[in-house]
């Protein structure tokens, strides 16, 4: 499959985050426990952000009172959007098995491996895995059983989410004729409540095309914001009609309280309990907050302890690096280049007839994305490829249109090869794309240990920041490998610098979605476990409220202040308990024997009203 094509960040970083959200996390490169290969390409995403935009509004109706709150436009319970049903669900699976893997002949043509046609070699059961009723930014695991129906063992290559919210380690070992494997998959919803998750993983099989399994889930809107994204302009605000008007309603009618607001730019939110609260913003508080791009809004609802407001405005970048101007793109109307084709295709022939025939141009842009061949090559790792178009004075400083050059793609994509040939070459290891990151950047998000070491040993930067404030280190902690973060860590660099987007250093960015491995080397180089982010959570905090027991163990034994608040008063206890899945029981659990105490306890649900 053409890595290329557009998918869902941390941003969420990706921030993910990348880093995440990006992406279904609520940081682009943070998005939620991700392995790298689940990263959009990220020639598509040229400008990551934390947060994900708004999903269209669920349906009109409530499940449980068939009604919507007065002056809100919160639509229920649970969205009922592409849902799928018990008829749908056979439907898909009555489809022809070879129907529902991936063309093995499309897959020789864009360069990989020749595959056998014919039936899949394994089943899924179930053939989709619904994960049923979700709550908003807390992961959820379900397990499948993989069954080999052929007649020889079955070795699955990898299997590659298809966003930064899913995670999926393949079974190792091959399974034997006959024999099945459980698997588990992890699926993390982000910030937006009342929709419907409907999520892909690839399985790379060895001999076989690759088959495609859906995982799905309902993530309960129990709370809502309307709206939930509100306009804003860093001068006046108000001068364009926007007063600011938030309504925070209940979808089951249950009556609860607004507990905390953060950043402090709300002046009129009230102390009583209602199934439905009106709020403003006072744009002149949240000019002197800082004019924040996330408020968080804190209540009492035993089963929703915050919702979100996005709030757009100009961004601007303190002391960011200038972006380089990116290589021009050319008319979509300009002929596809047979050059950029072969190289992409991995055509070392053809590559080479091309070169020897006059008048081929070497530099020659592939309109579609602004890359030349030597920007393909590099990124599928065409390692020979790439030596001959060097020789052929390929431009290995060329940028695409997001000012990535050939040594970005190579670095992100782990190709170790492709990366040693072009720094020999004299490319640059410390050019910067459009958001500031360099070759260094992207591989501790997306690429691995060997590439990292390659720029480093080249004199990479590691203390570069981007423009959303990132190191290499947090992209590495959010969304990289452990053994990524072993390779920065070695350079001795700056712990607990904070992004710029939610405050969070490279401790929070593993708590939130990096590798467990990941959170106890940064403990063990002395990472700041007590810290607090934008909002107010330390990385205990982030742990019990959307982590794992394994992490919140880890910095109790670190000494985490168990009794510390977020911005809305609430310790780690206290977002514990407000989580629906079994993580936060058994998190609520540990957190109590090792001494930890509430300070908003979660009410007793009462019934709501007819």
């Amino acid at each position: 499959m053409d890595r290329s094509n557009t998918t869902t960040l941390v941003t969420h970083i990706a921030s993910a985050f990348m880093i995440a959200s990006l992406a279904c996390a609520p940081l682009a490169y943070s998005q939620a426990p991700a392995a790298p290969p689940s990263i959009p390409d990220p020639a598509d995403v040229p400008i990551p952000h934390p947060l994900q935009s708004a999903p269209d509004r669920v349906p009109a109706g409530n499940p449980t009172t068939n009604r919507k709150p007065a002056s809100s436009s919160s639509d229920g319970l649970l969205s009922t959007r592409n849902q799928v049903t018990k008829d749908s669900a056979q439907d898909i699976r009555a489809v022809k098995p070879e129907a529902r893997t991936l063309d093995s002949k499309a897959l020789a043509a864009a360069g990989g491996q020749q595959v056998a046609s014919g039936p899949p070699p394994i089943v899924f059961e179930p053939a989709i895995l619904n994960l049923g009723e979700m709550q908003a930014d807390v992961p959820k695991t379900g397990k499948i059983t993989i069954r080999n129906v052929s007649d020889k063992p079955v070795t699955i290559i990898k299997a590659v989410p298809g966003c930064g919210c899913t995670t999926a380690n393949a079974p190792k070992e091959p399974i034997p004729v006959g024999g099945s494997t459980d698997m588990e998959i992890t699926l993390k919803p982000g910030p937006k409540q009342g929709i419907h998750l409907s999520k892909r993983i690839t399985f790379q099989i060895e001999g076989a095309a690759p088959l495609v399994l859906t995982v799905e889930g309902e993530v309960a809107a129990y709370v809502t914001v309307t709206p939930d994204v509100i306009e804003s302009t860093a001068k006046d605000p108000a001068s364009q009609g926007n007063d600011g008007k938030l309504v925070v309603a209940a979808a089951d009618g249950q009556a609860f309280k607004i507990t905390g607001i953060n950043p402090p730019v709300v002046t009129d939110a009230g102390p009583e309990s209602s199934a439905e609260h009106v709020i403003h913003i006072d744009w002149a508080k949240w000019e002197e907050q800082g004019r924040a791009i996330k408020l968080t809004i804190a209540t009492d609802h035993p089963k929703s302890s915050a919702v979100s407001v996005m709030i757009k405005r100009p961004i601007t970048v303190t002391g960011a690096p200038n972006a380089p101007a990116p290589t021009p793109r050319p008319a979509s109307n300009a002929p596809s280049s047979q050059l950029v084709s072969a190289a992409q295709k991995g055509d070392v022939a053809k590559v080479k007839e091309l070169l020897a025939a006059s008048g081929t141009n070497v530099n020659e842009v592939d309109p579609d994305t602004g890359r030349t061949a030597i920007h393909w090559a590099a990124r599928e790792n065409r390692g020979e490829i790439v030596g001959i178009l060097i020789e052929a004075k390929a431009d290995v400083n060329a940028q695409d249109r997001t000012g990535k050059g050939p040594l970005t793609l190579a670095a992100e994509t782990g190709s170790v090869d492709a990366t040693s040939r072009l720094i020999a070459a004299g490319a640059s290891v410390t050019a910067r794309d459009q958001i500031g990151g360099t070759p260094l950047t992207w591989a501790c998000g997306l690429g691995n240990a060997e590439t990292v070491k390659l720029l480093l040993d080249k004199g990479a930067d590691v203390g570069v920041v981007d423009v959303n404030g990132l190191t290499p280190l947090i992209w590495a902690a959010g969304i990289g490998k452990p053994e990524t973060v072993a390779v920065i860590l070695a350079k001795k660099p700056d712990l607990n610098v904070k992004d710029g987007v939610t405050g969070d250093t490279a401790l929070m960015r593993a708590v939130r979605s990096g590798k467990p491995d990941s959170v106890r080397l940064l403990i063990v180089a002395g990472a700041d476990v007590n810290m607090a982010n934008k909002q107010g959570y330390t990385p205990v905090q982030l742990a019990a409220l959307s982590g794992t027991t394994e992490k919140v163990q880890m910095l109790i034994d670190a000494q985490a202040d168990l009794s510390g608040k977020d911005g809305t008063g609430r310790t780690a206890l206290d977002l514990a308990q407000r989580r629906t899945d079994e993580q936060g029981k058994k998190i609520a659990e540990l957190l109590q024997s090792k001494g930890a105490a509430s300070a908003i306890p979660v009410p007793s649900p009462t019934p709501a009203v007819p």
